[in-house]
């Protein structure tokens, strides 16, 4: 006779167990809730050198940045960013320009930083790993300007921070020593970012972004360089 199912013994925890896994799990969301919004917004920037402006970040976060560029004294800002999706409001309103990268760099010449450090690292259209294709961008254009050995501050919005800096590193390495600076949220009080529903958002969608690309993101300087030279032409 054929049986299809068979008594097995399994270990279940006792009251008590279960009240040892209860505790167990809210002290790691105790940690996790307070430790990973300055984890993800880490602020250590070189503090010389040249700055990067992440082009997608709103218009008032890229011209607080200007106050930041006078003072610590940087050489020039380099923007960043990829092509603006047809018939956003951002394409009608920069009609000629084609990237956030080209924006964000009109906005500062708008504000009075001179057309000589400013310059403008457009990427191609790729459709994923996006800031890395951007930092890649940027490495094509150190090279092609003989700037290899440059040191970078990134500036970038608060919890992308941690994700903008590893790839960054990633896509400059022998190129560019790489540092980062965070600017502080406006949407959510980073001190208790899980009692606003744009600061559980962004923490949570940061947080696996930064884990894939961490553990499961595998560049190559090579062949990546070339797909986004593809992408451009």
């Amino acid at each position: 006779m054929i049986r299809l199912v068979r008594r097995v013994e399994m270990p279940v925890p006792t009251l008590a167990g279960w009240g040892v896994v209860v505790v167990i799990l809210l002290s790691v969301s105790v940690v996790f809730i307070g430790t990973v919004h300055p984890f993800l917004a880490v602020d250590q920037p070189l503090g010389s050198g040249s700055l990067v402006v992440e082009g997608w970040m709103s218009r008032k976060e890229v011209l607080d940045t200007i106050t930041l560029f006078e003072s610590e004294g940087y050489d020039r800002i380099y923007t960043t960013g990829g092509p603006i999706p047809q018939g956003s409001y951002l394409a009608l309103l920069y009609p000629n320009h084609k990237t956030h990268a080209e924006i964000a760099a009109n906005q500062f010449r708008q504000a009075g930083v001179t057309e000589d450090r400013v310059v403008a690292a457009p990427r191609g259209l790729v459709v994923s790993h996006r800031t890395y294709f951007s930092a890649l961008a940027l490495r094509l254009k150190l090279v092609a300007d003989g700037l290899v050995g440059r040191q970078i501050d990134i500036l970038t919005a608060g919890t992308h921070a941690r994700r903008s800096r590893l790839l960054y590193q990633a896509a400059l390495e022998d190129v560019a020593k790489v540092g980062v600076k965070a600017i502080p949220p406006t949407s959510y009080d980073p001190d208790r970012w899980w009692t606003s529903s744009s600061g559980v958002r962004t923490v949570i969608g940061e947080t696996i972004a930064y884990c894939y690309a961490k553990f499961l993101f595998y560049p190559n300087i090579e062949r990546d360089i070339a797909q986004l030279e593809l992408a451009q032409n």
